[in-house]
């Protein structure tokens, strides 16, 4: 059970009551289809907010997921390849239901790269490290230059975006050795970022093409920033009988309510020189005598426009457990709302004070879920099951 614990004199017989016990939530369902894309849907991967989950498409695209908990959910479906790819958002009900319709594989590229911690000339992989990329970046955050108020946006930042993909975000969590891979990417330009507390922040920006991987690596160094602390989190699967055994791959996620601020660059970030300049912005210039349109960068000399990137609040930190079930996340100092969730268990979560420089133990007990029996994976794979037992 989680519990903060402290030390005093002794002696005065005075017991600390702990913190509330996790609570349980209900699960809902979600269904759809998938076509498109040239490819067999049928060794499509599903992935539920980044994590890959042991539920198979079936020969004609159908898919159905139980045991979502309740929700706004990202839902992607990635091809074979890894360069096809759907995605849908969604709600999930508790106890309910929901259809997501169809969803339709277009040709897409793939981002790629590593995280590291530099100190000196030592380089340290990080893992469990959340890395996003996304496809709003403003390229300037200040009034625009007087003449430009009628045809401009005076009060907003201008936003590149030279194939529109949309508001697009997508999440992957680096591995032991720090690499991470994000596939399904729409074609565009992007933000990536990464954010540790007690590191300073990395953002880049990528230009992904359909059928291409671009490779962003990110190598963070420590700065000192008051006011973090460290949760500590074991999970267990609680299985029949009572048997207790730790559950490794659960996700475990910790929710700061205040937020936190990624750091922005001392220097404006470049893009990319296939990257080509806004055509919105370009007309509104042209339309000022005294604005002159900037050059096209030099073709071969690896310049590019000039953009600022946009601020970042940072809502929630992530990771999943090892081996032994358990997982470690610096968080910003504060009350958090920590959970732990797997496929296949019961959800739950618990409120706790994280105080600068101090770890925090939470435990988590999550119980089976009652799930339907799912169709053979195209991997081969089934889900994981209780220790010396098969499911």
């Amino acid at each position: 059970m989680p519990g903060i614990c402290g030390c005093g004199g002794g002696g005065t017989g005075t017991s600390v009551p702990g913190p509330p016990a996790p609570t349980v939530q209900a699960l809902g369902t979600v269904s759809g289809s998938v076509s498109g894309g040239g490819v067999n849907v049928a060794r499509s991967r599903l992935l539920l907010d980044g994590v890959q989950l042991p539920v198979a498409v079936g020969a004609g695209g159908a898919f159905e997921i139980p045991g979502i908990r309740p929700g706004e959910h990202v839902l992607d479906v990635i091809g074979p390849e890894g360069m096809h790819a759907g995605r849908v958002t969604f709600r999930a009900v508790a106890g309910a239901t929901s259809s997501v319709g169809t969803i339709s594989l277009t040709p897409t590229g793939q981002i790629v790269g590593i995280v590291t911690r530099r100190d000196g000339n030592l380089l340290t992989a990080l893992a469990g490290v959340e890395v996003v990329a996304s496809s709003d970046i403003p390229s300037w955050e200040q009034p625009p230059p007087p003449g430009l108020e009628d045809v401009g946006r005076p009060d907003e930042a201008v936003v590149v975006a030279p194939t529109d993909p949309e508001g697009a975000e997508y999440h992957a969590t680096t591995d032991v050795d720090g690499s991470y891979v994000m596939k399904g990417v729409r074609p565009g330009l992007y933000v990536v970022s990464v954010a540790v507390p007690g590191l300073r922040g990395g953002e880049q920006v990528a230009f992904v093409r359909a059928g291409h991987t671009a490779a962003v690596d990110f190598e963070l160094e420590p700065t000192i920033a008051p006011g973090v602390g460290t949760v500590d989190c074991t999970v267990y699967g609680v299985y029949e009988g009572g048997s207790r055994a730790p559950l490794p791959g659960a996700i475990v996620e910790v929710f700061p309510e205040q937020g936190w601020e990624l750091p922005r660059p001392d220097a404006p970030l470049i893009l990319p020189p296939e990257a080509p300049f806004p055509a919105g912005l370009a007309a509104a210039l042209r339309t000022v005598d005294e604005i002159e349109r900037p050059p096209a960068p030099p073709a071969g000399d690896g310049g590019g426009w000039v953009v600022e990137p946009p601020r970042i609040i940072w809502e929630r930190f992530a990771t999943i457990t090892d081996a032994a079930g358990h997982c470690s996340l610096n968080v910003p100092a504060g009350y958090c709302q920590v959970s732990a969730w797997r496929w296949g268990y019961e959800p739950a979560q618990v409120r706790v004070a994280v105080t600068d420089g101090a770890t925090v133990a939470v435990s988590f007990d999550l119980g089976l879920c009652e799930m339907p029996a799912l169709p053979p994976l195209f991997d081969g794979e089934e889900p994981p099951g209780p220790p010396g037992q098969t499911r």
